[in-house]
């Protein structure tokens, strides 16, 4: 079956806790892959790119998750949403028969935020990230001011990983890519900062980029998965 987004949302869209996601499965893998989407409603970000025509995924298991409010999966004072997200993952895990060193977190902007907050929650092998946001002080130089208005009615919940890195006692492996666009330069270089003290193990592709768009591709993320194993 080619590429059909009604087709595939109708098959492959599964309900966990309240939160609607979608699956693709192996029959033997050896591996998950987590996609946390980016900053929209109702948009699962890069599941057309690991659809199979033949529905029959060989190695990899692909879980493709979105937060609909738009609060970085952690939720607000009224509403934490992490633990939910974090028993999503743990639900597929189990589903997969795979260990947390064989599940990798890949998104950008707000997904990439996710990737590494959970990477590091879950102590997942790698997060696999573009443009993330890292920290309130950087999200101020967003042209916008929608991401520092949502990290405040997140609030206690937020957490900056530019010191998160130093809240675990093992770090994970993080692919990073980023621009030139000024919020995201300076959030990447928050973190970098903070991965090098921690003397983590990490990779830079730093572009030439000048906006906010999203910068992994599909042949990226699957050559990170396999140096990181």
């Amino acid at each position: 079956m080619k590429w059909d987004k009604d087709y595939v949302r109708e098959k492959y869209t599964n309900e966990v806790l309240g939160e609607k996601v979608i699956f693709y499965p192996s029959s033997k893998p050896k591996r998950l892959l987590v996609f946390f989407s980016s900053m929209h409603v109702d948009k699962y970000d890069r599941y057309s790119w690991f659809w199979d025509e033949n529905e029959s995924w060989d190695e990899s298991s692909y879980l493709f998750i979105k937060d609909d409010s738009l609060q970085y999966y952690l939720g607000n004072p009224q509403k934490p949403e992490r633990d939910k997200y974090a028993k999503i993952i743990k639900e597929y895990m189990g589903l997969c028969n795979v260990e947390s060193n064989q599940v990798f977190a890949i998104g950008s902007s707000m997904g990439g935020y996710a990737a590494i907050y959970f990477a590091f929650y879950l102590s997942l092998n790698s997060a696999i990230v573009s443009n993330p946001q890292v920290d309130y002080s950087s999200a101020q130089a967003h042209a916008y001011r929608n991401w520092e208005k949502i990290i405040r009615q997140i609030g206690d919940d937020w957490y900056d990983l530019d010191k998160l890195v130093y809240r675990y006692n093992e770090v994970v492996n993080i692919y990073i890519e980023y621009g030139n666009y000024m919020a995201d330069k300076l959030a990447a270089e928050n973190l970098i900062h903070s991965l090098l003290k921690r003397r983590s193990h990490f990779i830079v592709k730093r572009t030439e980029n000048a906006t906010h768009d999203a910068l992994l591709d599909k042949a990226t993320i699957l050559k990170a998965v396999n140096y990181f194993e």
